[in-house]
């Protein structure tokens, strides 16, 4: 237990330590607005999903310290490929995130590490079941918990204009690349049929080992408020 909690003491200090330094210099940041979607790949145990993402950033950009500061968002569709059951999956995360952020003139590269303590990792698996020569829709939910995911982003976007924004307000958009780990130490699994009767519902609670990996490339656009 005490080996669980040592790394988030210090992922909380740390956390703590940067936004004592970043509020003190509150009054010097701008404030970026970003939207993310486009594809993801993730794996979990031995089954590959393919599917799309939708995320959003609101940070706060040091520009003279070159520091980013701020919350993020992510919303993760995916569908099973080659699997022996057809599954979907879906991924929710909301966390913190901080970064640094390497200016030039017309375009800007950006580095940012999220932690998601608000996650949500689920799998719908449906298939038919024949006895006696009928056929029973069967599904089976499972809900996966662990460590809260950590992320990784890379994003390269463009300053641009419009005739909409006021003249202290910039157009961004470009691309990134986010990648997202969890490991996984408890499923929750629940079993239900279309026929109550011949295929009694069932819940299980378990132990798991596993790691789900996520691998998003995403169109960006957002702007400066």
């Amino acid at each position: 237990m005490h080996s669980i909690l040592r790394p988030n003491i210090y992922v909380a200090l740390l956390c703590f330590a940067w936004i004592q330094i970043l509020s003190s210099n509150i009054a010097y940041a701008n404030l970026n607005l970003l939207i993310h979607s486009g594809a993801s790949t993730a794996s979990h145990k031995s089954t590959t999903f393919q599917g799309l993402n939708l995320s959003g950033q609101l940070l706060w950009s040091f520009d003279f310290l070159g520091l980013l500061t701020g919350v993020s968002g992510q919303q993760i569709k995916l569908k099973s490929i080659g699997a022996p059951m057809a599954k979907t999956a879906t991924i929710n995360l909301v966390g913190a995130t901080m970064g640094a952020r390497f200016d030039g003139l017309s375009s800007f590269l950006q580095f940012t590490i999220s932690s998601y303590p608000i996650s949500d990792f689920s799998t719908l698996g449906i298939s038919e079941v024949r006895i006696n020569g009928k056929g029973y829709g069967y599904s089976v939910v499972e809900t996966h918990s662990g460590m809260p995911p950590i992320g990784a982003r890379f994003e390269y976007l463009f300053k641009g204009s419009d005739r909409r924004l006021s003249k202290d307000q910039l157009l961004l958009y470009g691309l990134s690349v986010d990648g997202v780990a969890q490991a996984i130490n408890k499923v929750s699994i629940v079993k239900s049929s279309s026929q109550e009767s011949v295929l009694p519902s069932e819940t299980n609670r378990d132990i798991e080992d596993s790691q789900i990996q996520i691998l998003s490339v995403s169109l960006v656009l957002g702007f400066t408020l």
